[in-house]
């Protein structure tokens, strides 16, 4: 799974690795152990958050209006689909009652 967050962040492979490392680190110290899922939701949140930081840095200003617009896409039809969903189960509770009577 690194190798795929390293290519989305547009980082190498060795500095996502040490990104892991670093995560892993501090979700030990906030977390007081290695075996919990309180641990691994830290490491995993920690991480998405330093591959983030990582990809606004390497990339140049001129570029950060485009990221942002495309954040703001994926993230409006993330909330579109949520919101549609009681639509969606509408429409096929719908075609099934239509199916039904035939």
């Amino acid at each position: 799974m690194l190798p795929w967050l390293a290519r989305r962040a547009g980082l190498s492979d060795r500095q996502t690795e040490a990104l892991w490392q670093a995560a892993c680190h501090r979700a030990a110290l906030l977390s007081g152990g290695h075996d919990s899922s309180a641990y691994w939701t830290a490491a995993k949140d920690i991480l998405l958050n330093s591959l983030e930081h990582e990809r606004w840095r390497v990339h140049p200003p001129l570029a950060w209006p485009w990221l942002l617009m495309r954040d703001c896409l994926v993230r409006g039809s993330a909330v579109a689909k949520l919101y549609l969903l009681p639509l969606k189960a509408a429409i096929a509770g719908w075609q099934v009652g239509a199916n039904v009577g035939r």
